[in-house]
């Protein structure tokens, strides 16, 4: 009887070894991916590339929607890059009138500079201040 308690004893002590490994190399695994994930996360901002926190890189701007970002050259271009559009107008606090240019959508006044929406020309109602968007063609 006693040597039987002394191979359960022992074969027990062989089966807690190799779970015990079993358990050391999961524990390793799962450490080694929780430390990838953080220094990649480190990195990430170290270098601002922030776009994986919503956050645009430096030299991006972030659209209004908060869930877009463009090159800020982009920016008052005439263009609307952002899905939401706000990288064109007031919102992005684009000056065509200094820049002496209109979007494609936009009238541009010709004493002034300024732009007024398309539908506003020749509507009867004078919006530019010299009155270049009623009876004056503008090519």
């Amino acid at each position: 009887v006693h040597d039987l308690d002394e191979k359960v004893f022992a074969s027990m002590q062989v089966f807690r070894g190799q779970s015990y490994a079993t358990l050391k190399k999961t524990i390793a695994i799962v450490l080694w991916i929780v430390l990838s994930i953080v220094v990649a996360v480190v990195l990430a901002c170290e270098y601002n590339d922030g776009s994986f926190f919503g956050q645009c890189k430096k030299g991006e701007y972030e659209c209004s929607t908060g869930s877009e970002c463009i090159w800020e050259g982009f920016v008052c271009n005439g263009v609307k890059d952002c899905k939401d559009e706000s990288d064109e107008g007031a919102d992005a606090g684009c000056d065509y009138a200094a820049a002496n240019y209109c979007p494609s959508d936009k009238f541009q006044c010709v004493e002034d500079g300024s732009c007024i929406d398309l539908s506003k020309r020749c509507d009867g109602n004078l919006d530019c201040e010299e009155g270049s968007d009623e009876g004056r063609s503008q090519n």
